[in-house]
C-alpha cells in the first residue's frame, strides 16, 4: 500500500548519510514523530521512510496492551471454566459408576421389596374381603333376629286380638242377662264407659300415625306400612329368605326392607304397648262394672225353682179350704212328687225347717240387695241354715206338706220385706 510503482522498475534507493540522519533527528519537529524505515528486500529498491505520531504510537502500544491483558484475562477464565467442567464431568461420571453400582447392589433388595409390597396387598385385599364375609355374616344375624322380633311382636298382636275379643265375649255374655232390670242399667254404663275408651285410643293413634302428612306408626293389622303405602306381610315375608332373596348393597352391607328396620319393629311395639295398655284399660273398666253387676248375676232370682206351669198366681184369690177370698203372696207351681227344687238365684239360707200357717216344710234364701225367696209344702230338704247356696243349686224335694191340694211348690218373692209377684223375676 505504500508502493506506488512497480518495485521491479522502481531505481535504488537512496542511502542517507549518517550525519544527515543524526541531525535530522535531533531537530524538533523529528522529536513529535518516530520514524520507521521500510527497506526493500532487493538491492534495486529504494528505502522509504514512515513517520509515526508518538502521541499514536502510544495509543496504539496501550490498546495493544489492554486488548493483549483482556485476552489473557478471558483465556485465563476459559482454562479455568473448562477445568471446572472437566471437574464436574469427573464427578458426573463418578455419581453415575456410584448410582449404577447402588443399582446393581440394590436390585435384589428392590424385588425383595416389591414382592413383599405384593403379599402385603393380597393379604390386605385378603383381610378386607374377611371383613366383608364377617360383617354380613353379623348383617345377616342382625336381620335374622329383627325377624324373630317382628314374629314376637305378630304373636304379642295375635294375643292382644285374642284377649280384646274375649273381653267383647264376655261383654256379650253379660248382655244376655241385661233382661234382669237392674243388670240392664249397669251393661248401659259398662257399654258407654267401653266405647268411650276406645274412641280415646284410636283418636290418640290416628294422631300419632299420621302427622304432617304422614303415618309416623310402623304397623297396621293388615301389614307394614312403608314408603307411602301399606305392604302386606306376606310380600315382607317373601324377602325374609338370605340365601336367595337378601338384597346387598355396592359395600357388601346387608339392605334391609324398610319395614324390618328398628325404628319401624319399636314403633311396632309402642303401639303394641299401646293397645295393652288400652286393654288392659277396659278390662279395669269390665271388672269393676262386672262386680257391680255380679250380685245381680249370681244371687238375683231370676231362675225357675221348678219346671211347670203357674196354676195360682200373685194376688188375690178365693182360699181352696175357707172360700174365702185372701192374698196369695206368691205362686203355685205344681210338679210330681220328688222333683228336685232349685234355688232360684245364689244366697244364704236363712230358714229351713217347719213352719206354722199352712206352709210345711218351706226354705227361705236371702239373696241380698234386700230379696229373699221362699219355698213351701217341700217333702224333705237337703239345704241347712247358713248354707251358701249358688243359682240352680238342689235345696229341696217338692212335696205336698202343709195345707195343699197337690204336690207342689210354693215360690215368694220379698224385696225389703214385702212380697211381690215372683213372676217379674222369673226370666229363666
Amino acid at each position: 500500500m505504500f508502493f506506488k510503482k512497480d518495485p521491479l522498475q522502481a531505481q535504488a534507493p537512496k542511502v542517507k548519510k549518517a550525519s544527515d540522519i543524526i541531525s535530522a533527528s535531533g531537530s524538533h519537529k523529528q522529536k513529535k514523530y518516530w520514524s520507521i524505515i521500510l527497506a526493500p528486500s532487493y538491492t534495486s529498491g529504494k528505502t522509504r521512510t514512515l513517520r509515526v505520531p508518538r502521541a499514536a504510537f502510544y495509543c496504539v502500544l496501550i490498546s495493544l496492551f489492554v486488548v493483549s491483558a483482556v485476552i489473557a484475562g478471558l483465556q485465563i477464565r476459559a482454562n479455568y471454566a473448562m477445568r471446572m467442567a472437566q471437574n464436574y464431568n469427573i464427578l458426573w461420571t463418578e455419581m453415575e459408576e456410584k448410582f449404577d453400582n447402588a443399582m446393581l447392589e440394590n436390585e435384589e433388595e428392590l424385588d425383595a421389596w416389591l414382592a413383599a409390597h405384593a403379599d402385603v396387598t393380597d393379604a390386605l385385599e385378603r383381610e378386607q374381603l374377611r371383613a366383608r364375609f364377617h360383617e354380613n355374616h353379623l348383617m345377616r344375624e342382625h336381620y335374622d333376629s329383627l325377624h324373630d322380633l317382628q314374629d314376637e311382636i305378630l304373636d304379642l298382636r295375635n294375643l292382644i286380638y285374642e284377649l280384646d275379643e274375649s273381653l267383647t265375649a264376655a261383654i256379650a255374655g253379660l248382655s244376655r242377662r241385661a233382661f234382669i232390670p237392674s243388670v240392664a242399667n249397669h251393661l248401659e254404663r259398662l257399654n258407654t264407659s267401653q266405647a268411650e275408651i276406645r274412641a280415646a285410643f284410636y283418636e290418640n293413634q290416628e294422631n300419632q300415625q299420621y302427622e304432617n302428612g304422614e303415618y309416623t306408626n310402623g304397623y297396621y293389622a293388615n301389614g307394614y306400612y312403608s314408603n307411602g303405602e301399606t305392604v302386606p306381610v306376606a310380600a315382607i315375608a317373601s324377602t325374609l329368605n338370605l340365601n336367595e332373596g337378601a338384597v346387598f348393597l355396592g359395600g357388601g352391607s346387608l339392605a334391609l326392607p324398610p319395614a324390618l328396620t328398628e325404628e319401624a319393629l319399636l314403633k311396632q311395639i309402642e303401639e303394641s304397648l299401646q293397645m295393652l295398655a288400652m286393654l288392659v284399660e277396659l278390662k279395669e273398666d269390665f271388672q269393676e262394672r262386672r262386680a257391680r253387676i255380679q250380685p245381680y248375676l249370681t244371687n238375683h232370682p231370676t231362675l225357675w225353682p221348678v219346671r211347670g206351669n203357674i196354676s195360682s198366681g200373685f194376688g188375690s184369690r178365693r182360699d181352696p179350704f175357707s172360700g174365702n177370698w185372701a192374698m196369695h203372696s206368691g205362686v203355685d207351681i205344681p210338679a210330681p212328687h220328688g222333683t228336685p227344687i232349685r234355688a232360684t238365684g245364689g244366697g244364704t239360707v236363712v230358714f229351713a225347717g217347719w213352719a206354722a200357717g199352712g206352709f210345711g216344710n218351706k226354705i227361705i234364701i236371702c239373696h241380698g240387695l234386700g230379696i229373699q225367696t221362699l219355698y213351701a209344702h217341700n217333702q224333705r230338704h237337703l239345704v241347712n241354715v247358713g248354707q251358701r247356696v249358688e243359682r240352680g243349686d238342689i235345696i229341696a224335694h217338692v212335696g205336698s206338706t202343709g195345707n195343699t191340694t197337690g204336690p207342689h211348690v210354693h215360690y215368694e218373692v220379698h224385696v225389703n220385706g214385702r212380697p211381690v209377684n215372683p213372676r217379674t223375676f222369673l226370666l229363666e
